[in-house]
Parts: C-alpha cells; sequence; structure tokens
C-alpha cells in the first residue's frame, strides 16, 4: 500500500513538471524543472528495479540519468 502511494507521487512530480513546463511556468533548463524529474525518475526507478521490470528500469533510470546531466549543464552555465 505505501508502495503504491509512493509509486504514485513519483509519477505526480514527473507529471506536474511537465505540465508547468508545458503551460510555460517552468522552463525544462532551470534547476526546479530538472530537480523534480529526477526525483521522480528516482522514486520510479526504485520500484522499477524491486519490480525486475527491465523496460522500465531503462526508461526510469534513463530519466534519472538525463536530469542529473540536466543538472550538471546548468550549474556550469551558472559558472560562466
Amino acid at each position: 500500500m505505501l508502495g503504491q502511494a509512493l509509486s504514485l507521487l513519483g509519477a505526480g512530480v514527473v507529471l506536474v513538471a511537465y505540465a508547468m513546463n508545458q503551460m510555460g511556468r517552468l522552463d525544462q533548463r532551470a534547476y526546479p524543472y530538472l530537480l523534480l524529474n529526477l526525483i521522480g525518475g528516482g522514486i520510479l526507478t526504485f520500484f522499477a528495479v524491486r519490480a525486475r521490470d527491465p523496460g522500465l528500469m531503462l526508461m526510469e533510470g534513463s530519466w534519472v540519468v538525463i536530469s542529473l546531466a540536466g543538472i550538471f549543464f546548468a550549474a556550469r552555465r551558472m559558472r560562466k
């Protein structure tokens, strides 16, 4: 029961970030958007690994890696 609630929370976080981006309220290169995707993707990756679902692990794991790369590049932009 708790696992399902957390999984839904992870999906909700990703969907909120996406919806806010589509409405022009969150820039896809900004930290809040990237962090929301990282958190939501991380939660979903955890449950994909627990379920031993290779397709979902690839999808959600990639989501996390791409979000981390975005954070890295955003930090580099801020330094310049």
